[in-house]
């Protein structure tokens, strides 16, 4: 089977923005698309930093020195993100953590103890949302919220001698449910009008929630008529759904070691 492939559209790339109103409140600054892509390379970096301190590529002292540089060299991406949040709870929480990790060293054991208490209780209270969440637009900033404490909290846990896989197994069931409910709708359109000897090329699209699309194509042998075979969309669903709380899901469960299995991008469903 030939297979063209096209080069992937963004077809509206400033619509990474998203704005959550409380009430009357005045809306939230917009996200920039530069600030979501510092936001998921941060995030990739500190869950990568954490572990290389797992696999004893790093000292625990080490490993957080580094991750309270890239996330004070990022803060103004991450604080976008949460001030965009419009649960308060969530937005309070995670402002404090991002604050309050640069104390990390100098935080008595009691103190260490309650910071890395609060910050667990942010991802899960996060977590909590998201699962209820409907709104995939309030998903994707909750998510960035979420996975900018998620490895705070790690750190935090193993400086005050607290366990962490269930933390893990937290962050991954978070970032798997993200991929999910994010995951866009596609489509297939042959374009009969170029069909030669039986084959055809067929434009897939997929549509992110926020009117970003990524497009491709490949060429099939089809009969008018009749129904159309299950189309891969990975492709056209990696441009479609770049710097958004999609892409920084795949990139944090490719760093907790979760396999995640692109079931979601075949079409039809089987």
């Amino acid at each position: 089977m030939q297979v063209i492939r096209r080069i992937g559209e963004v077809a509206a790339a400033g619509l990474t923005a998203v704005v959550l109103v409380v009430g009357g409140a005045a809306p939230a600054r917009a996200v920039t698309p530069q600030q979501a892509k510092v936001a998921i390379e941060v995030a990739a970096k500190a869950y990568e930093l954490y572990s290389r301190y797992v696999n004893g590529a790093m000292t625990l002292d080490e490993a957080t020195g580094k991750i309270i540089d890239a996330i004070e060299a990022a803060q103004t991406a991450i604080m976008a993100h949460v001030d965009a949040i419009a649960a308060a709870n969530v937005r309070a929480c995670a402002r404090s953590a991002v604050i309050d990790v640069a104390d990390v060293g100098s935080m008595s054991p009691d103190t260490l103890q309650s910071f890395a208490r609060d910050a667990t209780d942010c991802v899960t209270l996060a977590e909590g949302l998201i699962h209820a969440a409907v709104d995939k637009t309030v998903i994707n900033q909750l998510a960035f919220t979420a996975n900018a404490v998620g490895p705070i909290a790690l750190f935090a846990r193993t400086h005050a001698g607290l366990t962490t896989p269930a933390l893990r197994s937290t962050l991954a069931a978070l970032n798997t449910t993200v991929v999910t409910k994010l995951t866009p709708p596609c489509d297939a359109t042959p374009l009969w009008g170029d069909s030669s000897g039986g084959f055809v090329e067929v434009a897939l699209r997929c549509v992110a929630f926020n009117g970003q699309q990524g497009h491709d194509s490949v060429i099939r042998r089809l009969t008018a008529g009749q129904p159309l075979p299950r189309f891969d969309y990975t492709y056209a669903t990696t441009v479609a759904m770049k710097n958004t709380a999609y892409e920084q899901a795949k990139v944090v469960l490719a760093a907790l070691g979760t396999v995640w299995v692109a079931v979601c991008c075949v079409w039809p469903a089987p």
